[in-house]
């Protein structure tokens, strides 16, 4: 398989980038540039052993087949280490350890912005306390996940980089304005007042307890943080936080501002309001990529456009809602965790096996 030199030397330098990095990290580049092959060329340039996890069984497979290929670079032929291992990440939270304590390994998991649920936090930490594991995460929409998980970023190639290495094709684009109906505006300001009054609170306690910013600080309050590769319950960080902005139990509360601070920093409360703010933030940004108004948008578009169109969401939820208002029986959805379920033909018939089972 001849690679694009152009392209592969973006790759390698992406690799580098991880390679020359000692700590857990983790690159953030735009989708279509290649984690598969930026994972083989990392896993084929160190000397330690190499797992990557990848999402599901199909991709697993997948990576397979690619890691079998001969390539070509620059008119010389070569194999990447064969000796890559790879899981899905059913594996690695079903099994949690996938490789003997006493070998030196790089841990690389793609598509770690997917690992936001105590389980996955759990099944990594358990890693992040052994010395001979680094963590390398792959991501494109990175969250609050590698910053939960303390990770440093080493890389982040954008879109217009991605274009401009031909790595995804150019394209014109037409912004279509759309507006929040009086519901929505109102629930978004809504929304920002709240996560803005929490965020103010903090004031710099932030940089006392040494993290990015109170957004971070936040997230560690209602879902815990890595430190020192220890995974770390909110509740302790409530605790922290609480006593860093002059809450104690024995607080004198006949007095206003002792009230206040209780109200706000005891950290029962904290905990609480931490995971509402975190819950707002969730909901705005639902507000703003899942909004209907986008839907009836895309079904009108829909109308007037010809021949085949491919219609990409930023959110499965999003493509789930056009898939399920498009009125044409010609169209079909996919991405890489949906469920099961039956295909249907144009002619609107459930698509069956040449036995008759569906």
């Amino acid at each position: 398989m001849n690679l694009n030199n152009d392209k592969f030397e973006i790759q390698l330098k992406i690799a580098k980038s991880i390679l020359d990095h000692t700590n857990n990290c983790y690159i953030n580049v735009y989708p279509r540039v290649g984690k598969s092959l930026i994972s083989f060329i990392v896993g084929s340039k160190n000397k330690k052993n190499t797992i990557i996890v990848v999402p599901t069984e199909l991709h697993k497979n997948e990576m397979l087949k690619e890691l079998q290929k001969e390539y070509v670079y620059n008119d010389i032929p070569f194999k990447f280490n064969q000796k890559i291992q790879i899981y899905t990440k059913a594996s690695l939270l079903e099994l949690n350890v996938l490789t003997p304590r006493d070998q030196k390994f790089d841990l690389i998991i793609d598509e770690i912005h997917k690992y936001d649920t105590p389980l996955a936090m759990s099944a990594i930490s358990n890693y992040l306390v052994m010395e001979n594991v680094r963590i390398i995460g792959m991501t494109g929409t990175p969250n609050s996940v590698p910053i939960v998980l303390n990770l440093d970023l080493v890389y982040t190639l954008n879109e217009q980089t991605a274009v401009e290495h031909n790595f995804i094709a150019n394209s014109i684009e037409y912004a279509v304005p759309l507006q929040l109906n009086s519901k929505d505006k109102e629930d978004y300001v809504f929304y920002s007042e709240l996560i803005s009054k929490q965020l103010n609170l903090f004031k710099e306690t932030y940089k006392l307890l040494g993290y990015k910013d109170n957004l971070s600080l936040i997230y560690a309050c209602s879902k815990g943080k890595i430190i020192d590769g220890v995974y770390v319950r909110a509740g302790i960080i409530c605790n922290d936080v609480a006593k860093a902005m002059g809450w104690s139990n024995t607080l004198d509360l006949t007095n206003d501002y002792n009230r206040n601070l209780d109200v706000n920093f005891n950290p029962n409360n904290l905990l609480e309001n931490c995971k509402k703010v975190t819950a707002f933030i969730d909901n705005r940004n639902n507000l703003i990529f899942n909004n209907i108004i986008k839907v009836n948008k895309v079904c009108e578009l829909l109308v007037e456009l010809k021949g085949t169109t491919l219609i990409f969401t930023g959110t499965k939820k999003l493509a789930e809602l056009i898939y399920q208002n498009v009125n044409n029986n010609k169209v079909g959805i996919y991405y890489s965790s949906m469920p099961t379920r039956f295909c249907y033909g144009i002619d609107g018939k459930i698509i069956c096996k040449k036995d008759g089972t569906p």
